[in-house]
């Protein structure tokens, strides 16, 4: 078989399936792992697809991932509504909290019932739901680095401020959940969710079924470390499959 005629039905089996792994390429077109990283580093060098810890993505799911506020906001809104109102539930009047950045984790605004929460974020769109439904609460909005597309403080200066507070709470979201890891588009996102989540007490991942086994570029923590995972309806196999690392709890 010809390079290019490999690197194409690589090229279509990344496409199609959205992420694959290095051995199961090697498995599918009888050649070594060799061969397909020095495929995949060419393909990846043209832009083609995208490398990730444990396989390769392609451009489409990337892009995907990466939409703006406003553009994510409507996809999937039943079951994210579903799932704010049931996370919200576990969250206690006078606790602090962290929230993080998506679309699910600004409806949570809307549930909130507690008489009072302290609530930490670097979302300034999380923080202006909730400065305008919530005004009772202590708000408090982590500065840094704006990233216009999501709307979220990222770089030095946030990564300093979480690591010096602690949260009763951290309610987190993922652009893909896979391996046991949960994992983000965007590094320096991801990696402010880590940190908080390693300050908390407890931490709660919300996550509608479109990011279950869809891996994203940069892994900020394990599944495992979270106390729930909090999703829509799943199939017994895939229940069973996320419940060895955390308690599901399906809307």
């Amino acid at each position: 078989m010809l390079i290019s005629e490999r690197q194409e039905k690589i090229l279509a089996v990344v496409n199609s399936q959205r992420f694959t792994t290095i051995a199961e390429l090697a498995a599918l077109l009888t050649v070594s792992d060799m061969t397909v990283r020095r495929d995949l580093d060419q393909l990846a060098s043209a832009e083609k697809v995208t490398k990730v810890r444990g396989g390769v993505q392609s451009v489409q799911a990337v892009a995907f991932n990466d939409l703006s506020v406003e553009q994510k906001q409507d996809l999937n809104l039943p079951e994210k509504r579903q799932i704010a109102k049931t996370a919200a539930r576990y969250v206690l009047s006078g606790e602090t909290i962290y929230l993080g950045s998506g679309t699910t984790i600004a409806l949570l605004s809307d549930y909130f019932e507690q008489d009072y929460l302290r609530i930490t974020t670097n979302s300034l769109t999380v923080f202006n739901v909730l400065l305008k439904h919530h005004p009772r609460y202590e708000i408090t909005l982590i500065g840094g680095n704006l990233r216009q597309r999501s709307g979220v403080f990222i770089g030095g200066i946030t990564e300093d401020t979480l690591q010096r507070l602690n949260f009763d709470h951290a309610l987190v979201s993922a652009d893909g959940i896979a391996n046991g890891q949960l994992m983000d588009v965007v590094t320096e996102e991801g990696r402010c969710q880590g940190i908080a989540m390693a300050q908390s007490q407890e931490c709660i991942v919300l996550a509608d079924h479109s990011k279950l086994e869809h891996p994203a570029f940069y892994p900020f923590a394990r599944l495992q470390d979270a106390r729930y995972l909090i999703t829509d309806e799943l199939a017994a196999d895939q229940l069973a499959h996320y419940q060895a690392d955390t308690e599901v709890v399906m809307i």
